[in-house]
């Protein structure tokens, strides 16, 4: 086997076909497509130095861990982090991408490659956010790093994350639902219906234009509020969005609610390999069908759809909203995984864990709150 590690866009779209066939013999999710880890990489190239992490047996590519390389400040600590693809800005799930019939030898390699970033004071740290708490991929990255003498903290459950389980029909999911929530569901459903709304479920060609319609449904629903929404305050998260809708089109859904052709609700959805992703959503508050919940129904016919076309999983994404729970969703969480290797990395580290211990303290260390709370940003659902 042959590792290396890309820097460079082109030099990453050389290998994009190979990174294909693993894809698809691995099945892995949307967020380990080369065309969301190149996307990012296009629209994020002159923020960050890339490092795409490859392993090859010949002319097979075994792995892919796409990773960037982020300067960061935390109080008197100037520090560089190794992070994966996407945890900046982009909602997702990341994880390395490993040929299910080669996994050991392949993260043994990959280890091998952050043992030497580490070690080269290259980085500092590596810091994973959002790793399977129940995949075998962070637990054996962790235990094969601190067997080569690192520093490392795994913490199982760092981050909320709520999926649904799908059962074979849509009848047997409503009855595992609360009394409430199945009533809700199928009367504001029925009035809503009654009151002429229409479903519409837009992809393919039509998602590009798809996108501006929910984009601006999106940004209604917050500036109800007085805020702007994560498609303006999240840095070119609009910018992504729209490169990747128009690049993976037959997996990309729009789940809207109208009322003589204007859009009242709507979902931003991502399918692919039995996973339907429920990425973003949008309403118009001042609508009057904003009582019947059109979102929380739109969710319903998404989840009918999904079991309908035989897919296992709906992913809610980050965070445990009440609506995600009355839905079905279980936690599931992400794991986060860091290792240091140089005197300042393991300084962070420790720091990182002070002021987790810290958190809620008394004011005897009230002196030290602007560097604990600049340390906590850390454990956000997605730092940077």
């Amino acid at each position: 086997m042959t590792t290396s590690i890309l820097t460079d866009p082109n030099e990453m779209a050389s290998v994009e076909q190979r990174w294909h066939r693993l894809h698809e013999i691995s099945t892995g999710t949307i967020f380990q497509t080369p065309a969301w880890t190149l996307t990012w990489c296009r629209t994020f190239q002159d923020c960050f130095a890339m490092r795409i992490l490859t392993v090859m047996d010949g002319e097979e590519l075994l792995g892919v861990m796409p990773c960037f390389l982020e300067p960061s400040t935390y109080g008197p600590i100037r520090l560089h982090r190794l992070r994966m693809v996407g945890e900046h800005s982009i909602f997702g799930g990341y994880e390395p991408l490993v040929h299910p019939g080669r996994r050991e030898e392949v993260l043994s390699e990959f280890v091998a490659l952050l043992n030497h970033e580490l070690r080269s004071r290259k980085t500092d740290i590596v810091d994973f956010h959002f790793l399977d708490p129940q995949g075998p991929v962070g637990r054996t990255l962790n235990s094969q790093l601190r067997g080569r003498g690192l520093h490392t903290q795994f913490t199982p459950l760092s981050t909320s994350h709520l999926t649904v389980d799908l059962p074979v029909s849509f009848d047997t999911y409503l009855k595992a639902l609360g009394d409430r929530t199945r009533k809700n569901l199928k009367n504001q459903e029925r009035v809503l219906i009654r009151q002429g709304a229409q479903c519409e479920i837009l992809g393919g060609s039509r998602a590009g234009a798809s996108f501006e319609e929910f984009a601006l449904l999106h940004r209604t629903r917050w500036a109800s509020e007085g805020q702007r929404g994560h498609l303006e305050t999240r840095p070119r998260f609009l910018e992504f969005c729209r490169a990747i809708v128009a690049l993976i089109p037959a997996a990309t859904r729009f789940y809207f609610m109208k009322e003589n052709d204007t859009a009242v609700a709507g979902l931003m959805v991502f399918a692919l390999h039995g996973r339907v992703h429920v990425y973003l959503s949008g309403r118009d508050p001042a609508h009057p069908w904003s009582r019947l919940s059109p979102g929380r129904v739109l969710i319903g016919m998404c989840i009918r759809d999904a079991i309908g076309q035989g897919a296992r999983v709906v992913d809610f994404q980050g965070g445990d909203e009440a609506y995600k729970l009355h839905l079905g969703g279980k936690e599931k969480g992400y794991a986060r995984l860091i290792a240091a290797g140089s005197l300042r990395g393991k300084f962070f580290l420790s720091a990182f864990a002070v002021a987790r211990r810290l958190e809620g303290g008394p004011g005897s260390v009230s002196r030290l709150a602007p560097f604990i709370r600049r340390l906590k940003q850390l454990r956000r659902i997605n730092p940077g």
